[in-house]
């Protein structure tokens, strides 16, 4: 027999979505600043779901400047997970910039664990977060959102004259190594 069978099942499942405050251990607005220097140098737009600009998928990899925030994702990733063999680390990082018209589509990031947007530059009248179940997160300066990377999101369209200044990652876990788990 060459041929297997094959079921869908629909099923549903719970995800937990963490928001920290971070503007005690992260100046936003430095943040903010970074992001609109690497806009600078960088100006060409990375193609995606995203209407507006956004850098690389590994502005990571292209500066350190961020290393900071990214070490803190790390670390409140590695909470919420609470698993000590679990070593949390970014795989993906970019920034983006909404303005008037921007947002953008609904979608999730199927291929790693988890995922995490930090605020930089929002005003009150921002577009929010918005996740599948109803939860949608009206954005502050400094807020960060960690959630699972399969629960499906999106940003409507910004309404307002100003910059919505963010910072994105994905995230997965790899196994410590023995003398990492002695640590």
């Amino acid at each position: 027999m060459n041929s297997a069978l094959n079921y869908k099942i629909q099923v549903t499942r719970d995800a937990t979505v963490s928001v920290f405050d971070l503007s005690q251990e992260i100046d936003a607005d430095y943040i903010a600043k970074k992001v609109l220097e690497f806009r600078d140098l960088h100006p060409e737009s990375n193609t995606s779901n995203v209407i507006g600009w956004h850098s690389s998928y590994f502005t990571h990899k292209q500066s350190d400047v961020f290393n900071n925030l990214i070490d803190i994702v790390e670390q409140k990733v590695s909470n919420v997970i609470n698993d000590p063999d679990c070593k949390i680390s970014v795989v993906h990082m970019w920034t983006i910039v909404y303005e008037k018209g921007d947002g953008t589509v609904r979608h999730n990031h199927f291929d790693t664990m988890y995922s995490a947007v930090y605020y930089a530059s929002v005003q009150p009248n921002s577009s929010p977060l918005k996740f599948d179940g109803g939860l949608t997160i009206i954005p502050e300066p400094g807020m960060l959102v960690v959630f699972p990377s399969w629960l499906f999101h999106e940003v409507p369209a910004m309404r307002f004259q100003h910059k919505r200044i963010t910072a994105a990652f994905n995230l997965n876990c790899s196994l410590k190594t023995y003398e990492e788990r002695l640590a």
